[in-house]
């Protein structure tokens, strides 16, 4: 006697959109922001080969291991979406997802957190008191992101214990006491330097470090707010797996922009009490600002040797106080926003 027929297979859940579309969508993500990486780091190569030896390995290794992490993030996606489609229970296995999201997510927020940190002691005399708060959110965070991957190998990806819990709470929560701290901070020491010749400077740096600050921790604070808030779901996955990506991209931009643009190297007329300044291409365009010594002269690296308009002793440009009408200062401010500063 045969056997009957076997039944056509199961299908997939009802669910099913739910379940995989938070991690395709921060596969994504993350393989955008790894592409945005790419290019600011071929850019950076380009315009800062003289910066110091530290910033330049923290930027080489910071790309290395987001690359690493970028190769292993589509080796998962191949296994749970190419390989292993509509198969739920290689979904429910971590691969490598727990290495390159929370361990070494947190690590790569750390060392950017620290160079913050660094900044901050060096921008302002008798600052450090600011500093102490954020290491410690910084290396809370990071004792979270380590626990909570290592306990995610350990459970095998299953039910969330209350200590797994803990630690990712203090990983995405320490996530976002820190940016919300570093923005907060440098806000007020650019603030506190902000003069009249010098205004035009902060404006754009202050509004550049509170955004990309503002905009980790928003993302930080979702990922935390789904995990405890839909225990039971893989949401908080596609906020959490882009964070060391955007990590990374803040560090870049921040140190990008201190590069003018070919337009900024243009002729240009500055207003300086009675005397008229006219920077040349080439002449130096990247000005240093002292953030304790607000009234000194403010100096090109490259300032044209010679005599000239506004020209002190020896050929060096020197600003004094200037003073700018509506339409010379807006067009000025979009031209040197991105000026090299001392806690750059």
């Amino acid at each position: 006697m045969s056997s009957p027929p076997p039944g056509p297979p199961p299908g997939p859940p009802p669910n099913i959109g739910a379940i995989t579309a938070p991690t395709l969508l921060g596969s994504l993500l993350n393989f955008f922001l790894f592409g945005t990486l790419l290019i600011q780091v071929c850019a950076y190569h380009v315009c800062f080969p003289n910066d110091m030896p530290a910033i330049k390995r923290l930027v080489y290794s910071i790309f290395a291991s987001m690359a690493l992490c970028t190769c292993l993030n589509a080796a998962d996606a191949y296994y749970w979406f190419g390989a292993g489609f509509g198969d739920l229970a290689r979904l429910a296995e971590p691969r490598f997802s727990a290495f390159y999201t929370p361990m070494m997510g947190s690590i790569i927020a750390l060392a950017v957190q620290l160079f913050y940190c660094y900044r901050i002691s060096v921008f302002r005399r008798h600052t450090e008191w600011l500093v102490p708060p954020i290491v410690v959110a910084a290396l809370v965070q990071a004792a979270g992101g380590m626990g909570g991957g290592l306990k995610a190998y350990i459970a095998a990806n299953g039910d969330h214990d209350h200590a797994r819990i803990v630690l990712v709470y203090m990983w995405l929560a320490g996530d976002a006491v820190a940016d919300i701290l570093i923005a907060g901070s440098m806000t007020y020491l650019l603030s506190q330097a902000s003069e009249p010749h010098t205004r035009y400077l902060v404006r754009g740096v202050m509004r550049l470090i509170v955004e990309t600050n503002a905009f980790s921790a928003s993302v930080a604070i979702v990922g935390l707010i789904l995990f405890a808030g839909v225990p039971n779901s893989t949401y908080f996955i596609c906020p959490t797996l882009i964070l060391p990506g955007l990590y990374a991209n803040t560090l870049l931009l921040l140190l990008l922009n201190r590069a003018l643009p070919p337009s900024a190297r243009a002729p240009r007329s500055v207003r300086s009490g009675s005397a008229t300044h006219v920077d040349r291409p080439g002449a130096g365009s990247v000005l240093d600002i002292r953030a304790d010594a607000p009234h000194e002269r403010l100096e090109p690296f490259a300032a044209a040797p010679g005599p000239g308009p506004g020209r002190g002793r020896g050929g060096t440009t020197t600003w004094q106080s200037a003073t700018l009408d509506m339409d010379t200062e807006m067009d000025y401010d979009d031209r040197v926003r991105g000026a090299d500063s001392k806690w750059m």
